[in-house]
């Protein structure tokens, strides 16, 4: 998830250096100053971290603002190839603005392309990826909403210039970008170094302070989070967790009994879940239903062995192969999914598509279904076209649908989402993120397609498809030489 980020007007030499991090399959979080002018390019080794690297074209989708709020999302070119791989949620958490005593938060670190690290002269000049840890002192701030991170590394460099001179040429130059994490939870990204403070500081810019500025609400919904619902560190029930986990290995006097019990009919079995590793929310059914969609390959099928499984009668065959040829609905596509709480109280705050991977519209082969009637009517949808893809209600296209409705569900409670995705433009393979809030925190969970690939739409082919099946009388498809899509 870690990349190399480089901008600049002409040659490799030529190009600034910073880092960045993938928080999904086609978007870079990192600093603004570092991409503010010039030409993006993003560069991550594949596969990681050994293999060769392989660069793609960027562009700034998001802006922060550099004297306050240093942060950037890229959008990465459309022509992206399935290279960048599958990633894994990314969660966010803030700092504690005050805390009864003076904490840091343990166990932080970031991976970036400091200068102290780069190899080679002239065009052949390299950076290598430096792995830093350390510790965010909760009382440190370095400027208005900022935090440090105390890392332990001495990178040799120039000395500190004089009073009134710009701090350049520092040995960590290109850092800028990299996210900063605790656990699995990113806190924000590093901005600067600013040697007076240390040797080894670097300054954060929090996630927290995308809340100032006048987009705010685009940045949450591409992240798939909300500041009221971000995890709160340090943890301020990690006391109670070690006194939890002690008291399994010994008898409970009957003095404390009574108040144990009241506790555990009213927080204990969530918190005895979150031990065990049950989650908040089941996902009981997912279901796609395109019984009246046209359907596209990515690709035409002329393998012998391909075409005798398409145009055969057996359903086994055939479906593993459309699975190979990635088939995709065209135009829309209409997902069920059925959660189940598993905790005593929950809200699902936000649900979205995130979309994994975006080519150009399939058109290898079309395959048109039988006409049934009617699409039965939905309750929200989604456009995948947009930059920032949301469900809507259905009487309310431009509103955000969990923006006014959030959804409180109980232990063995039940919800049905049925959503409606379009495409026009492109080809999508995309997953649903939720953001669920149980107890004090928040937590994303993942939902794909039947078999656990992603789910799959493509826009419609003005060229026309390579080739063109419908379904046989006698089983199976048949070739038709004229456009029936």
């Amino acid at each position: 998830m870690i990349v190399e980020v480089t901008v600049g007007p002409g040659g490799r030499t030529e190009w600034r250096v910073a880092s960045g991090f993938l928080i999904d399959g086609g978007h870079v979080l990192t600093s603004l100053h570092a991409v503010a002018d010039g030409a993006i390019e993003v560069r991550r080794a594949v596969p990681w971290p050994d293999g060769p690297k392989r660069s793609w074209r960027a562009r700034v989708l998001l802006r922060g603002e550099v004297e306050h709020a240093d942060l950037a999302v890229l959008e990465l070119a459309e022509d992206t190839p399935e290279a960048i791989g599958r990633l894994p949620l990314i969660a966010f958490a803030r700092v504690a603005d005050r805390t009864e005593r003076l904490e840091v938060v343990e166990d932080c670190g970031a991976v970036g392309f400091p200068r102290f690290l780069e190899r080679g002269h002239g065009a052949s000049v390299v950076r290598q990826a430096a792995q830093v840890s350390g510790r965010i002192p909760v009382s440190q701030r370095p400027g208005p909403g900022l935090l440090t991170l105390q890392t332990g590394h001495r990178p040799e460099g120039p000395p500190l210039p004089s009073a009134g001179t710009a701090l350049a040429g520092s040995a960590w130059s290109g850092m800028s970008g990299a996210a900063v994490l605790a656990g699995d939870c990113v806190i924000g990204v590093v901005s600067e170094h600013a040697p007076r403070h240390g040797a080894s500081d670097l300054t954060i810019v929090p996630i927290t302070l995308i809340d100032t500025l006048p987009d705010r609400d685009a940045w949450w919904t591409l992240l798939g989070a909300s500041p009221g619902r971000l995890r709160t560190l340090p943890a301020a029930w990690k006391g109670m967790l070690a006194w939890l986990t002690g008291i399994v290995s010994v008898v409970l006097i009957a003095v404390i009994g009574v108040v144990f019990t009241g506790w555990f009919n009213a927080r204990g079995a969530d918190t005895i879940d979150r031990l065990s590793g049950t989650g908040p929310l089941a996902i009981e059914h997912v279901s796609i239903n395109h019984a009246d969609r046209d359907r596209a390959l990515r690709k035409a099928v002329t393998d012998p062995d391909d075409r005798a499984a398409l145009l055969g009668t057996s359903s086994t065959a055939q479906d593993a192969l459309l699975e190979r040829y990635q088939e995709a609905p065209i135009g829309s596509v209409e997902v069920t999914v059925v959660l189940v709480g598993r905790v005593s109280s929950l809200r699902i705050v936000n649900m979205r598509p995130q979309i994994l991977k975006r080519l150009p519209v399939s058109r290898g082969a079309c395959l048109p279904r039988p006409r049934q009637g009617e699409v039965p009517t939905v309750e929200i949808a989604a456009d995948l076209d947009r930059p920032s893809p949301r469900f809507t209600p259905k009487d309310k296209p431009d509103t955000s649908y969990f923006r006014e409705t959030q959804i409180d569900l109980k232990r063995d409670e039940r919800v049905t989402f049925s959503m409606t995705f379009r495409a026009e433009k492109a080809f999508y393979e995309f997953e649903l993120v939720l953001t669920v809030a149980a107890g004090n925190h928040d937590e994303r969970i993942g939902i794909r397609a039947p078999g656990g690939g992603p789910f799959r739409l493509t826009g419609p082919s003005d060229d026309g498809y390579d080739a063109y099946y419908e379904v046989s009388p006698l089983g199976g498809l048949r070739v038709v030489p004229h456009d029936t899509c």
